[in-house]
């Protein structure tokens, strides 16, 4: 008989042992439940979901319609799912409305995260997130707190609390708000980004998304470790597929750089803009492209969600709300090379 001593300390080493094996379990290939040929992801964006209890009235009357998203996005997650035979549920930023607001008492308030997380528990199969500008943003109404916070009622200047919050409650973020997934289909191995360039910074009147440089070095290194993946990018704002690759450095030119260094990246998926949009491809530089889409918010669109279907050679693209076929995305072998570090 083992002593107790030694039984309690055995104990202890199995329940730790399974619970790293289910917190790693996420981050390691993946083969799609629907067979081997396939794996199916559920992308929908811009939930906006909002609790409005004890902010203020301005704030509170502004974003009301959003405080009533928390049904709607529970039956899309007890019914969709199942419906599409999805492997995984991927969502593109501003899942709630806001990080923290401005309390009827003058204080920021949190705890939007909360009922979110809550609602994602019951679901079976993985959940991939990115950050949208809303996510990390704080809400004010007091013309006092505005001017305090640079005149503008939501801002993103306390990003990096938003941020932490978001790393500390939900699993996907656990190592960083910036990741990859890998899935395995068939001989194809698919590796999926998911990004985050949700703060937005203002200079002269012009908006400017900001995908740091950390990132990109992150991006840069990993997409050079495996040049035979076929890569998926999923962030939250879109890249603007007419914007030019001028000369001079900067973040928004640094990831075009990046990808026209790695022909690997097949297709990248996004929200923000709030509509259902499939771009004409941005061909890069060095003569490859890829296709960017952006779903709808479903914050004001309940049927706006997108299948994506992973097969060997290829991504098809379902019509929002739909399993019929919107586009089909050729992912062509991409030719084994040493790998190669571009210098973004």
């Amino acid at each position: 008989m083992l002593r107790p001593i030694i039984r309690r300390r055995l104990e202890t080493f199995v329940v730790i042992a399974t619970l790293s094996l289910l917190w790693i379990g996420p981050t390691r290939p993946i083969t799609a439940a629907d067979g081997p040929d396939a794996f199916t992801i559920l992308h929908l964006t811009d939930l906006h979901l909002c609790n409005l209890d004890g902010y203020t009235a301005q704030l509170a009357k502004r974003r009301d319609h959003f405080s009533r998203g928390f049904e709607p996005f529970r039956q899309l997650l007890d019914t969709v799912p199942d419906e599409v035979r999805a492997d995984a549920l991927a969502i593109t930023g501003d899942m709630v409305d806001f990080h923290e607001g401005q309390a009827a008492d003058g204080t920021l308030r949190a705890g939007q995260i909360e009922p979110l997380v809550a609602l994602l528990a019951n679901v079976r199969i993985p959940v991939w997130m990115t950050l949208g500008n809303h996510d990390i943003q704080t809400h004010v109404t007091d013309p006092q707190e505005v001017a305090r916070f640079g005149g503008r009622p939501a801002m993103g200047l306390r990003a990096q609390v938003a941020r932490a919050a978001w790393i500390r409650q939900c699993a996907c973020f656990g190592q960083g708000t910036y990741y990859a997934q890998d899935v395995r289909v068939g001989d194809a191995h698919w590796r999926l980004y998911f990004l985050d360039n949700s703060y937005q910074s203002v200079a002269d009147q012009v908006v400017v998304t900001d995908w740091g440089q950390a990132q990109l070095d992150w991006l840069n290194n990993e997409l050079a470790q495996s040049p035979d993946q076929k890569a998926l990018l999923f962030y939250h704002i879109p890249l603007n597929p007419r914007e030019a690759m001028p000369a001079d450095d900067g973040a928004p030119r640094g990831i075009l750089r990046i990808l026209d260094a790695h022909p690997c990246v097949v297709a990248a998926f996004c929200g923000h803009g709030h509509k259902n949009i499939v771009f004409d491809p941005i061909t890069l530089p060095a003569g490859h492209a890829f296709v960017q889409i952006e779903t709808a918010a479903f914050g004001y669109d309940r049927s706006a969600w997108r299948t994506l279907r992973l097969a060997e050679d290829s991504v098809t693209v379902s019509k929002p709300g739909s399993r019929e076929v919107e586009v089909v995305i050729p992912a062509p072998a991409t030719p084994k090379r040493e790998a190669a570090t571009s210098k973004p």
